[in-house]
């Protein structure tokens, strides 16, 4: 498979890998070409054909968390660039005497007015996007008002009456617009 987690977020990319794995223990040999995976999909494979600029770099098994990697990498030609670098790993991750631990004086980035002026307008945009379905949404609370309406039209005041009425009304409404969400709702809606 040539790139088969190309311009997929992370969630589908974890299915298809997963369907990959699943592929894998059935018995069957899965070769992948992936560029920069995340430590969760390269940990999935078994082994690794590393290359750079057209040349292999490292041809074997990963190993648990890869180790075997990782041995090779320890023991490759230059320690003195391993030296350093793991150096400069350790001097970078202690932080300086003078820093502060980062601190935030509120647990979201914007008020509570601003996030909801947001999602408002995402919705007012979506609506418009696609204005036949605003238009059937208008003509259909319309219609559902004048019959709902036609209902309590001219009642008397029997109290028998009324009961009866109202619960066909609930009846009826919770058939109506439980229809409506399935029929034209739930398709358009955002996310």
């Amino acid at each position: 498979m040539d790139e088969p987690t190309s311009g997929l977020d992370a969630r589908a990319t974890a299915i298809v890998m997963r369907t990959v794995r699943n592929i894998v223990d059935t018995g069957k040999t899965v070769v992948c070409t992936i560029h920069q995976p995340i430590i969760d999909i390269f940990e999935a494979f078994d082994e690794l054909f590393l290359m750079k600029r057209g040349e292999e770099i490292y041809v074997g098994p990963l190993g648990h968390n890869s180790c075997h990697l990782i041995k090779y990498f320890e023991v490759s030609p230059n320690p003195n660039l391993i030296m350093r670098n793991k150096l400069l790993i350790k001097e970078l991750s202690v932080p300086p005497p003078s820093s502060k631990d980062l601190y935030f004086s509120t647990q979201y980035s914007q008020p509570i007015l601003t996030q909801c002026m947001a999602c408002l307008w995402k919705q007012h945009l979506s609506y418009w996007r696609d204005p036949a379905y605003t238009a059937v949404q208008i003509f259909f609370t319309i219609v559902v008002a004048l019959m709902f309406g036609s209902i309590f039209w001219k009642q008397g005041s029997q109290t028998f009456r009324k009961q009866v009425q109202c619960n066909g009304f609930h009846l009826y409404n919770s058939s109506i617009i439980g229809t409506q969400n399935a029929s034209t709702v739930q398709p358009v809606v955002v996310v």
